[in-house]
């Protein structure tokens, strides 16, 4: 019987520098594939340096990007995050749950706002205020689900029926179209009251001017007019267009006086997830027709863009493209794993001179895509200091191996 002391150490030893009696059955049975691989390695140091910087660079990249074109979606969505509570307040004080669906029109080379063109923007709005969808329901579906209720039927819903409205009554809609054909409403397309409406504050109606730089962006064009000793910058030109539709997907059947908005007919008549699944429709053939006007945009301008975002689309999808499948991670483990084993079991790599650098590259390598992977796929947006662990650990267990095997 061995003592506990000195064989336990001599045993590890054995561990370290590869000739442990573990590490020779691994040998044999990965010898013949390991061996090829390790020979190419040690003639080609320089290549078995660069091949998985780029692997290992390509795919962290790659993750970073995607993480960073969806954090918008992360901040509009975390239970915990400013944008949401102030959403739960909107929801319980006026009963509304609003759903953001915009399009934006750009030409970098040209005037968006033309004649010519805002006569195009005006059917395009057109279509999409008049775009309705049919839905089927069930009794459960009603507010009133009772015997008397009426049976399993169709309904024809417009934006008009599922549209978040202002105090005014109207429409939430954000339009460069009503500059020109809605002026009485609308105001002067004024580059600080372009839009007008009114907001009932404790049964008060109150007018509203917000910013021009709802409707229009890009670059602008200022034409200052004064009228006696009153001035103002008129939009004279712009390279890109904003529309804005609004959704509620609650329907509060809500009742206040002086409050035209809160009063909800939809609300009254089906539940909220009826109310919600009607929406989700409404933005799926929203989107349908505006990437078929997108494309009309492009034709019509000569080379402009047209992007459309569904609320659907900056949420529910977006989450969804957020997150690493975890079929991928799978694979980088498989793919690491055989790495670290050819690393490991090869003698005639672990006998180069080249082992201590590229292990510190696989090793960056693993911290980088590993670390911002696994951080991802956790719903983490950022792990600076979860980056450095896999990092940490392989170099020092790499650093230890090096001064082992001289």
């Amino acid at each position: 019987m061995r003592t506990s002391g000195g064989g336990d150490k001599q045993c590890f030893r054995h561990f370290l520098t590869g000739s442990s009696p573990w590490h020779a059955r691994v040998q044999r049975g990965f010898a013949a594939f390991f061996s090829r691989v390790a020979g190419v390695a040690f003639d080609f140091p320089l290549l078995t340096i660069l091949v998985p910087l780029v692997v290992f660079g390509a795919l962290s990249v790659g993750i970073f990007f995607r993480s960073y074109d969806f954090d918008f979606v992360r901040a509009w969505t975390d239970p915990e995050g400013e944008s949401w509570r102030t959403a739960k307040s909107v929801h319980e004080l006026f009963g509304e749950g609003q759903r953001r669906n915009a399009v934006i029109f750009s030409s970098p080379s040209s005037n968006v706002l033309s004649e010519r063109n805002v006569e195009f923007f005006s059917r395009f709005d057109a279509e999409i205020r008049s775009c309705t969808v049919t839905m089927g329901f069930r009794r459960e579906d009603l507010v009133d689900s009772g015997e008397e209720a009426e049976g399993d039927g169709e309904v024809e819903l417009s934006f008009d029926d599922l549209c978040a409205r202002r105090g005014d009554g109207k429409c939430s809609v954000i339009s460069v179209v009503d500059m020109y054909t809605d002026a009485e409403s609308f105001g002067s397309p004024s580059i600080g009251y372009p839009t007008h409406f009114k907001l009932s504050k404790e049964g008060v109606l109150l007018d509203v001017f917000p910013s021009s730089s709802l409707a229009v962006g890009g670059s602008i064009q200022l034409s200052s007019e004064r009228k006696g000793s009153v001035g103002e910058d008129l939009v004279e030109s712009a390279t890109a267009v904003l529309f804005t539709w609004m959704l509620d997907d609650v329907q509060a059947p809500r009742e206040a006086l002086g409050a035209l908005g809160e009063r909800r007919r939809l609300g009254r008549r089906f539940r909220s997830d009826f109310v919600l699944r009607a929406c989700v429709t409404w933005e799926l053939e929203f989107l349908r027709r505006s990437l078929r006007w997108s494309e009309d945009w492009r034709a019509f301008s000569g080379g402009g863009e047209g992007a459309p975002f569904a609320y659907i689309t900056t949420t529910t999808e977006g989450i969804k493209s957020t997150a690493v499948p975890v079929w991928v991670l799978f694979l980088t483990a498989i793919g690491v794993a055989l790495l670290a084993a050819l690393l490991t079991f090869s003698t005639d790599l672990v006998s180069s001179k080249v082992l201590s650098g590229v292990v510190g590259v696989i090793a960056a390598g693993i911290g980088w895509f590993a670390g911002t992977g696994l951080a991802n796929f956790m719903g983490l947006p950022w792990a600076g200091g979860g980056e450095l662990v896999p990092f940490l650990t392989t170099a020092s267990l790499s650093s230890m191996r090096t001064w082992q095997s001289r």
